[in-house]
């Protein structure tokens, strides 16, 4: 069987840019809320968001010579750039038709879509309307990634709302284990954007404090952007060219659960389900799991949800898990809030540490017999660890990520 490894990172955060950087952002506790730079605040009840510092139309300078604008392909060629580079594959070859590419955005070529409905709405006719920006949003994050990394094997673009991210990775785990590819560029990248950030207002989930997953007093999401990506890598190829292992990815479920467009279902069944899919898959028993990094958005329906999955699926080895939720920290990413924490999970199971729920001080009732880490990481070994996404019209993604054993 086809083993697939990790041995590329590339991150674009607000709590840090490049794998040394964010992985400091996460044990340090780093706080990633900005001013927002986009657009006039003035009129909105939030002007804070979890910004990506130094990207503010940023450009990217592509191969053939042209500019991307973009702002999520933009940060989805620069976190692909430092996944190449980390996995040390810039000048390595594979056979471009072995390269596949696989991944998440929720808002990608939004910003230029929104150029032409703007254009409209100041009053110019249809025929007087700059179109060339509804051609350069057709170029989602993996259309223009593939181009510059010339990956010539499948091209995935990945949009099931915020279980996007962990949903890319396992389609690229799967390209590679089933003998498609060999290498796969894998994760998400998403902007923040004024609509999406109004309408998350509008919908009275964003907390007008701090995000704070499995507080007594938690009252919702804070929103990030940015980018995360990982090289995956066919074992044997990557030990054949001396590649750095970061951690393997074992398994992963994919489900839905049927009940609503934004709110999960209460009683967490496509949640139980991603998570025992991909446990199934990975081979492993349900006591063999030591680390479970949370979707824990901080909503009071989402929280009390997995946490109640987790015990339920779990039973009583639940209290044995650690549990976190790094959205304390660098904000919900949407498409690719899953690919980040993924990263998490590799950098903690390569490095040995377990990292922390940081602003959550009264831990709800539900979590009375679960490990939730509080306040600081924690050095600890992790042998299995789950990532958890779930997210709009009841898309629920799980993946297994273990430590590489020869």
């Amino acid at each position: 069987m086809r083993r697939v490894v990790i041995t590329g990172i590339g991150v674009i955060s607000s709590i840090g840019t490049g794998k040394e950087d964010f992985m400091e952002g996460i044990l340090s506790g780093k706080d990633g809320k900005k001013d927002i730079p986009y657009f006039n605040t003035e009129k909105y009840t939030l002007k804070r968001a979890n910004i990506v510092e130094g990207f503010h139309e940023t450009q990217y300078c592509m191969k053939n010579g042209n500019t991307e604008k973009e702002a999520a392909n933009v940060y989805g060629l620069y976190a692909s750039k430092q996944a190449m580079e980390d996995a040390g594959l810039i000048s390595a070859s594979y056979a471009n038709d072995r390269k596949g590419v696989a991944v998440a955005t929720s808002l990608g070529s939004i910003g230029g879509k929104a150029n032409i409905h703007q254009q409209i709405l100041d009053g110019k006719s249809y025929q007087d309307v700059d179109f060339s920006a509804a051609f350069e949003c057709c170029s989602t994050p993996s259309g223009v990634i593939s181009k510059e990394f010339e990956c010539y094997g499948p091209n995935i673009s990945v949009s099931t709302a915020c279980a996007a991210g962990t949903n890319s990775i396992g389609c690229g785990y799967d390209m590679i284990k089933n003998d498609t590819c060999d290498m796969v560029i894998a994760g998400g990248s998403d902007p923040f954007e004024q609509m999406s950030f109004s309408g998350f207002l509008s919908l009275k989930t964003i907390t007008q404090n701090e995000l704070t997953p499995f507080d007594l007093n938690r009252s919702g999401i804070d929103i990030g952007e940015g980018a995360a990506v990982v090289i995956l890598e066919e074992l044997d190829s990557a030990l054949k060219r001396g590649a750095n292992i970061y951690a393997e990815v074992l398994g992963y479920g994919l489900s839905n659960d049927a009940y609503h467009a934004t709110s999960p279902d209460p009683n967490g069944g496509g949640a139980r389900l991603a998570m025992s899919m991909a446990m199934k898959e990975a081979g492993i028993n349900l006591q063999d799991v030591n680390y479970i990094n949370a979707h824990g958005t901080g909503t009071k329906i989402n929280d009390k949800m997995e946490t109640g999955a987790i015990a339920e699926l779990f039973g009583h080895h639940a209290s044995d898990i650690m549990i976190s939720s790094t959205k304390s920290m660098h904000g919900h990413m949407l498409g690719a809030t899953g690919s980040i924490e993924a990263i998490v999970c590799a950098l903690a199971i390569k490095e040995g540490f377990v990292p922390a729920t940081t602003k959550t001080k009264e831990l709800m009732e539900e979590c009375e017999n679960l490990d939730i880490v509080l306040g600081t990481f924690r050095k600890e070994q992790i042998q299995y660890a789950v990532s958890n996404s779930f997210g709009f019209a009841g898309n629920s993604s799980s993946i297994v990520i273990g430590r590489y054993v020869c």
